[in-house]
């Protein structure tokens, strides 16, 4: 007997909906962005293409959603150590773990393609709007005890430089980010959003 499909019966919503970010996401994991088809993914998610696009019009859309999908649970492991330097240490260790993972990377690889469109282009801008707020948040808090001076540097050119060496590390490099390369990349952090030497 056939399996029925997820929207055959009276299923719908967020399952359903949940089914196909899910298999977007692996598909993307699995053959990158060249080859990336929504009908592979309406098969992975067991429901039929219309679904898809009754939701997403584009596919591009649909990468946009995967994206924004495979950043929701971003840096709910990072809580306050009530120091720069062990916030900044948290912030790394998670963006090399989301780099790190076949998702990640195949997620990174569909926004840097050369081939991407616009559209993806600017989901992968407005989806690191999360990761950048929990960072300005690690850097309002250093203002607070007196650890950053944010004359100096702004929170979202700091975060630009922490992910671009992060993704260089992993992506360009492919090395494993060890404790001795994150601490030394805090450390650089620290020293140059830190308060001139005497200062108030």
């Amino acid at each position: 007997m056939k399996t029925p499909r997820r929207d055959s019966g009276r299923q719908r919503g967020r399952a359903i909906e949940s089914a196909i970010l899910n298999a977007a996401i692996q598909e993307l994991a699995n053959v990158g962005l060249d080859r990336f088809q929504v009908s592979s993914v309406a098969e992975r998610a067991e429901v039929n293409k219309t679904s898809v696009y009754r939701r997403w019009s584009t596919k591009a859309e649909l990468i946009d959603a995967a994206i924004e999908r495979s950043l929701l649970s971003f840096g709910d492991s990072i809580k306050p150590t009530g120091s720069l330097k062990g916030d900044i240490a948290q912030l790394i260790e998670s963006l090399a773990s989301q780099f790190s993972s076949p998702t990640g990377r195949a997620l990174a690889a569909a926004a840097m393609h050369f081939n991407a469109d616009h559209h993806v282009m600017t989901a992968s801008s407005k989806n690191h709007v999360g990761p950048l707020k929990l960072a300005a948040k690690i850097f309002d808090d250093a203002v607070k005890q007196d650890e950053w001076d944010p004359a100096k540097q702004p929170p979202d050119f700091i975060f630009s430089l922490i992910v671009g060496a992060v993704m260089q590390r992993v992506l360009i490099e492919r090395k494993e980010p060890d404790s001795s390369w994150k601490t030394r990349l805090a450390d650089t952090v620290c020293r140059a959003v830190s308060p001139p030497s005497g200062a108030a």
